[in-house]
């Protein structure tokens, strides 16, 4: 018959404070708010070698696991006083962490997407000749593999455009401003399980780059639930709406001890025709890009980026009259969008239209200091417009 009161001694007396010691350092670890914790570490390490396929999260397993060996400890060398329970507890996580390698996210972080009608966003500040975006083609941002498969390979690489969306009581520009000043973890995870790629984003739209085949995608921002979504690329280039998931006040550290919620991604035809587009538009194929431009343009005609796409692939098509005329609708859907009003000048310096050119880049509403010194700085602009370029680079100080 169990002695209930020399239970609750052992409990009180032994192993009790190893579980709280266990515990005080496995709660400030798990508030981190990446993975390199010591936690998922040790959980990582456990369930690829002995627990895959057994659905469980990494953190939960290294939070059990650490627990099990602290009152394992005290029951082979009983502790004599609590407090040397307590170190015997805490002192589990010290050893753990000394012995388990460090567990690094696979993949990197990369700069944002350029696509190749927004070249101008990131132009070599060298006044190189050379268009911007196809010096940082290799560079596109994507979430990236942490493993080459070979030289050439195995399989074709698909390309999914994501864009984040807030639960429908959170405004979008709250929304916005959280994830460009605290960021975004997203993790990507193959059929197999296996952890293939990690990017920390700084904004609400990120592009996934990596070979065709079905991944599950999971996306953590403080102050929401974590969400796991299966995402599935394809050989053509797709576009997602992901919305993330509800307002939560429990830290992501500890949310990684229980599961995330699952949702679906929603297909976004619109951004898809654009995002195809803007892959046809890379490849030099500027007719089928405008063609799929205004696929995305008849289900949004006021959408100032399609506009701008599409107006400087005529732009390259040497169709100056049909560009002015879209280009000018992207630059009436907002007045500040500098990207537009730079092609606008190109193609009114191609037609000879100097003034409107100048008009373009230096009207109303006046640009900032950091819009004209990208214009002034561009390849293309330089040799379009080079009297005006040299009058905007004097004015900028380049």
């Amino acid at each position: 018959m169990i002695n209930w009161k020399n239970a609750w001694s052992g409990f009180h007396q032994v192993y009790g404070p190893a579980l709280v010691g266990g515990i005080f350092l496995c709660i400030a670890d798990l508030m981190q708010s990446d993975r390199h914790g010591q936690i998922y570490k040790v959980g990582d390490m456990i369930k690829r070698h002995f627990l895959n396929g057994f659905g469980l999260e990494q953190g939960l397993v290294g939070f059990l696991l650490i627990l099990l060996l602290g009152l394992l400890l005290c029951w082979v060398w009983r502790p004599k006083t609590p407090s040397d329970s307590f170190a015997k507890g805490a002192s589990v996580f010290a050893v753990l962490a000394a012995l388990v390698p460090a567990s690094t996210p696979p993949g990197a972080p990369v700069s944002s997407y350029i696509l190749p009608d927004e070249k101008s966003t990131a132009v070599a500040r060298s006044g190189s000749e050379t268009p911007a975006w196809e010096m940082l083609a290799s560079i596109a941002g994507a979430i990236s593999s942490a493993r080459a498969e070979t030289v050439i390979p195995l399989r074709p690489i698909a390309k999914a455009k994501i864009t984040l969306s807030p639960a429908a009581n959170v405004p979008s520009e709250e929304f916005v401003r959280q994830i460009r000043e605290s960021g975004v973890n997203v993790w990507l995870t193959d059929a197999d399980g296996n952890q293939v790629a990690y990017q920390r984003i700084t904004q609400p739209q990120f592009i996934v780059t990596k070979p065709v085949g079905t991944y599950l995608m999971e996306v953590e921002m403080d102050g929401y639930q974590r969400v796991r979504v299966p995402i599935t690329l394809e050989n053509e280039p797709r576009a997602y709406d992901l919305p993330v998931g509800e307002k939560t006040q429990v830290p992501i550290g500890i949310q990684r001890l229980y599961g995330a919620d699952r949702k679906a991604p929603v297909p976004n035809v619109k951004e898809s025709f654009k995002f195809s587009g803007a892959e046809l538009s890379r490849r030099g194929d500027y007719a089928g890009a405008v063609a799929l431009y205004d696929k995305s343009l008849a289900a949004g005609p006021q959408d100032k980026e399609t506009l701008n796409y599409k107006g400087y692939a005529l732009y390259k098509m040497a169709r100056f009259n049909d560009a002015a005329k879209t280009l000018a609708a992207a630059v009436k859907v907002d007045p500040s969008y500098f990207v537009a009003r730079l092609n606008a000048a190109k193609v009114a310096c191609r037609r000879g239209q100097l003034a409107e050119a100048r008009k373009a880049v230096l009207g109303a509403p006046a640009l900032a200091a950091q819009a004209l010194a990208v214009i002034a700085a561009d390849g293309e602009f330089a040799g379009d417009c080079k009297a005006l370029a040299a009058d905007l680079r004097a004015k900028v100080g380049k």
